[in-house]
């Protein structure tokens, strides 16, 4: 089952790009591991072996896959938001700027 829906995976998408192959099959096998660590841990809880070493394992891996994602995200989002973000604080420190020398002359 786990190897039938990791190849549906792989082929849902059809891709003429070799890049987009290429990640296609790294995403495909990836979630094909996940789902043979899932399919064997389950087997081993069910037959009453202890699998708390693999639920570290498993939680250490949960761990490098959120920060992964969280960089990846991080880094995708950078380069098209660093000009209206600049541009965006460049005005808010003029403003605030500004703000504050009126207010200086008319005191006194």
């Amino acid at each position: 089952m786990v190897d039938w829906i990791s190849d549906y995976f792989k082929r849902s998408y059809p891709a003429n790009d070799q890049y987009a192959q290429a990640l296609l099959n790294f995403v495909g096998d990836a979630f094909r591991f996940i789902l043979y660590y899932m399919v064997i841990t389950i087997a081993l809880s069910v037959m009453k072996v202890d699998v708390t070493i693999l639920y570290i394992f498993a939680q250490g891996l949960a761990w490098a896959v959120a920060i992964g994602l969280g960089v990846a995200i991080g880094l995708v989002l950078a380069v098209p938001l660093r000009e209206p973000l600049r541009r965006f604080l460049e005005r808010g420190w003029d403003q605030s700027g500004s703000k504050d020398e009126r207010r200086g002359d008319g005191g006194g």
